[in-house]
Formats: structure tokens, sequence, C-alpha cells
């Protein structure tokens, strides 16, 4: 193991110690995540950590490169996310909580509050509520229902931190929302 491998090693392990005694205390809030958000911030400042010898950028073709670098038996998830410009992610939420902090380029998330009550499935009424740029030195922490798109302007590649609850790929009921249809449905 490379002495960067072993420093990225016992960074994410560190991450993954606050952010599992964060978790296991109850439902996230605000107040218990700000802890998670500023240790990825941190984590993500480090970009020698992040370079593209080892986490190359997307193939011609593709917008996005996702890696899964840190996992925690509790399900707790690491990615490095790098994201070419025009890449756009609608509406949708994640069902757990999660974090982004930027390692280098600018990630704009659109915030969304959901005006109905979820009672009708297939239908959902969302509104804007504010729109972050995540760049270097920003973290944005969202709780498990919160509802967020994502867009890379800039004409740049980005590279960025996402941490959630629990591994993407093992989350059940996620929904992306149509704000113009005032729709939703199962991702």
């Amino acid at each position: 193991m490379t002495p960067i491998e072993k420093d990225r090693s016992k960074a994410i392990a560190e991450l993954m110690h606050i952010a599992h005694a964060a978790a296991v205390k109850g439902k996230m809030t605000h107040t218990s995540i700000d802890p998670i958000c500023s240790s990825l911030k941190l984590l993500a400042a480090r970009s020698e950590l992040w370079q593209e010898d080892e986490y190359p950028e997307p193939e011609a073709g593709n917008n996005r490169a996702p890696y899964l670098v840190g996992q925690h038996e509790s399900g707790l998830s690491l990615y490095l996310n790098i994201m070419r410009a025009g890449n756009i992610v609608r509406p949708h939420n994640h069902t757990t909580w999660a974090c982004i902090a930027a390692v280098d380029g600018a990630e704009y998330n659109t915030l969304f509050r959901r005006l109905d009550d979820g009672s009708k499935p297939g239908i959902a009424d969302i509104k804007e509520t504010k729109v972050v740029k995540i760049e270097p030195g920003v973290c944005l922490a969202m709780l498990d229902d919160d509802i967020h798109s994502v867009e890379i302007k800039d004409g740049e590649t980005i590279r960025h931190l996402h941490f959630y609850g629990m591994a993407v790929d093992t989350i059940k009921g996620r929904l992306r929302f149509n704000m113009a249809n005032g729709t939703c449905e199962l991702m």
C-alpha cells in the first residue's frame, strides 16, 4: 500500500467512525449531521487523496464516473463522484441522510420542499427553496426526506465526495420528481 493509500484509508476510517457514532444515536438531525459534514469537508480538502491517476475522469460518452471509496459494515458509504459539465440529475430524494463536499470544481444543488402530503402515489407538488453552490470549502448536509437536483456548469469536470447513510444501490423507495408535471416516480 502506498503512503497516499494509507493516508486515504486512515482518513476514511476516521470519517466512518464519526458518522457511525452520530448515526447510532437515532434519527439524524441537522445538529447531529453537522460533525459529519465538517469531517467530510476536511477530507475533501485533501485533494492529493483524490487525483486522476487513481480516479480517472469518465470515459468518452459518459458524464459521470462514481467510485465507491469507503464503506462501513453498517452501510455508511462514501463515493468520489467525478462529473463533467452538462451533467444534470433531476430532483430526487435519498431516503437516507447525505453530505456532499467538493474536492475540485462547483456542483450546483437546487433544494426543494414538498408541498403535498405524499398520500397520492405518483403525485408530488414541490417548490424550489434555494440553490447551493458546492465548491471547495463548502459541504451540504441533507436529511432523509430532503429533495435536491444537481447540475454541473462552468465547463469543468468536478470531483466531489458524496457520503450516504447507506449504499446508494441498496436504497429502496427513492423518488424522482418532475416539478413541471407535478409528478414523482420510483427511481
